[in-house]
């Protein structure tokens, strides 16, 4: 009771006392005229994700250089740096003519050796049937089945070079082991090439992998599986959604980076040697008490938020947690479902008096 109310009593004692105590209860329930208007809300359940946002570079999955396997004067080149390659699509021919002579070389000699074998295989049956009757010694005989054994040997020899005559020729044609788009032409039309010669570069673009690189201190968080959602710096496409694939073994000595690596689809103009930004999904606590940021003010106490009593704030330390666009998780202090100061929170002060409005859409 204040002091007016004190010196009504006193000059007014008895029947007036109840009028007094109606005048008090009055005073509390209205606000008073110096009081801060406000809104309120309320702290809500929600499921929330505790993330790390880290950087890292998006890599090829395959950057193959494309060498000849034989030696030969390049006749023609069918593709040019920027180019999209199929794989199977052909990108250069080499001068075939020396290897069509060779591979027809082995095969007249192919044909020969058959031929000779067909007539030894006759000299031995002849010489089978003269020995069973006693007309051949059979030193004869031994001699046929050896010279047939050195022709099928000889005809054995052929066919491996026949063989290789054939690998050859088809390596005359140049062609892309992958699909993914031409980087780098290193030879022109005229050049002869010797084996290991590079003709290409190429670089795949789809899949692509994302290299993460986190600090020392959450080394022991990260494993394989971790949901990740992968951005471009400057772009405001939605994340690409992805996973952590493979971790290298050890951190990197230099800096005390641990790498991790994420694979994941193209999701369409994305290139090879773009710096990339991770959102990594350490948690998911699907029953976080959270606020809206707007209700939370930094005070010499620490970060609070302001509950109403009886028409005046009252401050509550706050420990926070994650964010999650305008929702602030609360780790301890309130609870889920109390009313606490949106609109205004910032003017507030430990017990000022406060004036509840209607929040405006």
């Amino acid at each position: 009771m204040d002091m007016n109310n004190l010196m009504i009593l006193k000059w007014f004692s008895g029947g007036l006392l109840f009028i007094c105590v109606y005048l008090n209860a009055s005073a509390q329930d209205e606000p008073p005229t110096n009081a801060v208007s406000v809104t309120v809300t309320q702290s809500i359940r929600r499921a929330v994700e505790v993330t790390v946002e880290v950087l890292g570079d998006l890599e090829s999955l395959a950057q193959p250089t494309i060498a000849a396997e034989i030696s030969g004067q390049v006749m023609a080149i069918n593709v040019d740096e920027g180019n999209p390659v199929k794989q199977g699509q052909t990108l250069a021919e080499l001068d075939a003519k020396p290897y069509q002579l060779a591979l027809a070389r082995e095969q007249a000699e192919q044909q020969r050796l058959q031929a000779l074998i067909k007539n030894q295989e006759l000299t031995l049956e002849r010489y089978q049937n003269l020995v069973q009757k006693n007309a051949s010694a059979q030193s004869e005989l031994d001699k046929a089945k050896t010279d047939s054994a050195v022709l099928q040997a000889e005809l054995a020899g052929v066919q491996v070079r026949l063989e290789e005559a054939q690998y050859n020729l088809s390596k005359t044609v140049i062609t892309s082991p992958v699909t993914g788009t031409i980087q780098r032409r290193l030879v022109s039309v005229g050049d002869y090439l010797q084996p290991g010669t590079p003709l290409f570069q190429i670089v795949t673009t789809t899949p692509l992998r994302a290299r993460l690189y986190f600090p020392e201190t959450l080394a022991a968080q990260i494993h394989l599986s971790l949901p990740v959602k992968l951005t471009i710096p400057e772009q405001t496409k939605l994340p690409v959604k992805a996973a952590i694939t493979a971790l290298r073994p050890m951190l990197d000595t230099r800096n005390r980076a641990l790498e991790a690596l994420a694979e994941f689809d193209n999701p369409g103009n994305w290139k090879p040697g773009y710096s990339i930004k991770a959102v990594v999904i350490l948690e998911r606590r699907p029953r976080a008490v959270m606020v809206p940021a707007g209700a939370l003010v930094r005070r010499p106490a620490g970060t609070v938020v302001y509950r109403i009593t009886h028409n005046h704030a009252k401050q509550q330390v706050v420990q926070t947690g994650q964010r999650d666009g305008e929702w602030i998780e609360i780790l301890s202090g309130i609870a889920a479902g109390e009313t606490i100061v949106l609109d205004g929170a910032g003017f507030l002060t430990d017990d000022v008096p406060v004036n509840v409005r209607e929040k405006t859409s």
